[in-house]
């Protein structure tokens, strides 16, 4: 991999569209991120590190306590059943034997041409039909990296296959930490935090980035931020860098009006934990109530029409929208460690899945959660449909998952997390894929020699 770790330099050619891809972030092994717990850069602390949002770890399972199985025949969420197979895995779309590319009397969805039941990437024009690694799916629906690394003096975003190979950089200007940047679902913007403190918009086709913050470093500060769906808004921390007891808060501003107007905010504590809805209406967040009771909040994505959805004495955190728009969160309720699903109303609240830090699947189908394992001291990833029973995707001969860090590719076959064994969860970690129908063990990621995975996002869209 030498030859790729020669090549980070922002000189190989951009693709104007981004495929299926697994957006990571990647820092050098020696030294951390440039970033403090209040955002500002240095080099003598541990990452902070973000899937959207940056989000505190959750508490581990107590070791003392047996490690749950979820299950049974009535669909029970409870402990009281064994595992079940795994769960099966979508088929790949290939040429059918008798057509050809040249067929164009059929129904032809994406214009190039070449008839849907012929077409070896039926959604995204592909005329060339080109399938390099002879799969079954045109190289316009390959999946593809878009990577968050250092190289040449900052942070730049590079992108690369699933092996880490055909390396390219994105031509934005360097970014400022680890949770830089977000991009939108169909992979075609960026958002990121750039220089002087502010925040910058960048489409691949676009000349240049466009700033949509007026902010000053020595001022204030915009962090994390997340763009929504439709690339109209970005969700971002804000840091008033004036006030020596400021927390950070939560704000929104318009991409096109570049108006900023404040989402949360507490006086005593740190708002870290929030997301934003499928359709983009909604942003829910976790906030402390008590010293010992924090609760899940919706909050229109104009900033109005705040509401409690939670509203449960325990401990609530996490919040994560599923496709559906349900907010779903973690907690602690009758010594189980469940995620409870409410919607945006409060309304209709129930069990979701026993476990821990959801991901869902893009169709909703699949859920995964995190679990630490006491016998091997790491976290292991489970698969569930929601309404019945789990079944562990990692085991002890599989890497540990580090920091609940995983997310679907976009038809739900293929799982990516990081992770790592041994102490390489923590001093080394690197980017794995494992089919979630458990028919083959996880694989790494091949990347650059001399770097390390700490971050990174799926987004879909043509290559």
């Amino acid at each position: 991999m030498k030859r790729l770790l020669d090549s980070l330099a922002p000189r190989f050619p951009l693709r104007a569209s981004l495929g299926m891809a697994v957006c990571l972030t990647l820092a050098s092994t020696t030294g951390c991120p440039p970033v403090d717990d209040k955002g500002e850069p240095c080099f003598n602390c541990e990452p902070n590190i973000a899937i959207g949002p940056l989000l505190p770890d959750p508490e581990p399972t107590d070791p003392n306590t047996p490690e749950p199985i979820a299950g049974g025949s009535s669909g029970s969420l409870r402990p009281d059943a064994p595992d079940t197979p795994a769960l099966p895995a979508s088929e790949n779309p290939i040429i059918p034997p008798g057509r050809t590319a040249g067929d164009t009397d059929q129904p032809d969805a994406d214009g190039d041409g070449v008839p849907d039941d012929s077409d070896i990437c039926p959604d995204r024009p592909n005329p060339d039909q080109l399938d390099r690694d002879n799969d079954g799916i045109g190289d316009a629906c390959e999946d593809s990296i878009v990577a968050f690394a250092v190289g040449n003096g900052g942070l730049f975003l590079y992108r690369m296959d699933l092996n880490g190979d055909r390396l390219e950089v994105l031509p934005v200007m360097p970014l400022q930490y680890p949770g830089g940047y977000s991009l939108t679902p169909d992979g075609q913007t960026v958002v990121f935090y750039g220089e002087g403190g502010n925040l910058y918009t960048f489409g691949f086709g676009d000349l240049a980035p466009t700033r949509i913050t007026d902010f000053d470093h020595d001022i204030d500060q915009a962090l994390r931020p997340r763009i929504s769906p439709d690339g109209s808004y970005v969700v971002f921390n804000y840091l008033d860098k004036t006030n020596p007891n400021a927390k950070i808060s939560i704000r929104r501003v318009d991409v096109e009006t570049h108006e900023v107007i404040e989402i949360a905010s507490a006086a005593d504590q740190d708002l870290r934990q929030w997301d934003i809805s499928p359709d983009g209406r909604w942003i829910a967040f976790a906030k402390l109530v008590t010293d010992s009771n924090s609760e899940v909040f919706a909050i229109r994505s104009d900033g109005t029409d705040l509401r409690n959805v939670s509203k449960d004495p325990g401990s609530d955190y996490l919040p994560v929208f599923s496709p559906d728009g349900r907010v779903n969160f973690s907690t602690h309720r009758n010594g189980l460690q469940l995620v409870m699903s409410v919607t945006v109303n409060g309304t209709g609240q129930r069990e979701a899945a026993f476990g821990n830090s959801p991901a869902f699947s893009p169709d909703g189908g699949l859920i995964a959660l995190s679990e630490y394992d006491s016998a091997d001291s790491r976290s292991h990833i489970l698969l569930t449909t929601g309404a019945g029973p789990r079944t562990r995707l990692t085991d002890s001969d599989s890497p540990g998952v580090r920091d609940n860090r995983y997310a679907f590719n976009s038809d739900g076959s293929r799982l990516v997390f990081i992770g790592g064994f041994g102490n390489d969860v923590y001093d080394n970690p690197q980017l794995f894929v494992i089919p979630t129908d458990g028919s083959a063990a996880a694989r790494e990621i091949e990347i650059p020699d001399g770097l390390r995975v700490i971050d990174f996002q799926v987004v879909s869209g043509a290559p």
